[in-house]
């Protein structure tokens, strides 16, 4: 059984957490950006990082990204500025990244994040959840203590 746990939930974005999978999603809601709830559901995310590397527990990230619109330049600011915060807990407590994407269209929107932001962990572009299941598999898309 799947222990899923809401952090956030507000009418752009759902912020989640697989307890027994080792899952955490922030999936995007709708094509609307507001930029206080993007802010606040970024404030979770970092607080949840912080706390899986005081647990010392490491999860995958999933990004759901099927419906997001034409957001404005603050918003990939501010998801570059918040995923830089988080390198260094990202190196140890995060397996590694999926978008999940059926659109490629939608992709060409986050190229940028893509071309600033390095990952330090694997990232993956995937187009069904099963893709992304098999992904969890692979040896060099997990850490290994």
């Amino acid at each position: 059984m799947d222990n899923l746990i809401t952090l956030i939930k507000l009418s752009t974005v759902h912020l989640y957490v697989n307890i027994s999978k080792k899952i955490i999603t922030f999936d995007v809601l709708s094509s609307e950006y507001n930029k206080e709830n993007f802010i606040t559901v970024l404030e979770y995310f970092k607080n949840f990082w912080l706390l899986a590397k005081e647990q010392d527990v490491c999860y995958f990230l999933i990004i759901q990204i099927s419906a997001i619109g034409v957001y404005p330049l603050g918003f990939y600011n501010n998801l570059i500025h918040c995923l830089s915060d988080l390198d260094d807990i990202f190196e140890n407590h995060m397996h590694s990244c999926y978008f999940l994407c059926k659109d490629d269209s939608l992709l060409m929107m986050l190229k940028p994040i893509l071309n600033v932001y390095k990952f330090k962990r694997p990232l993956k572009i995937c187009s069904t959840l099963e893709e992304i299941y098999t992904q969890f598999k692979k040896y060099e898309n997990v850490i290994h203590t």
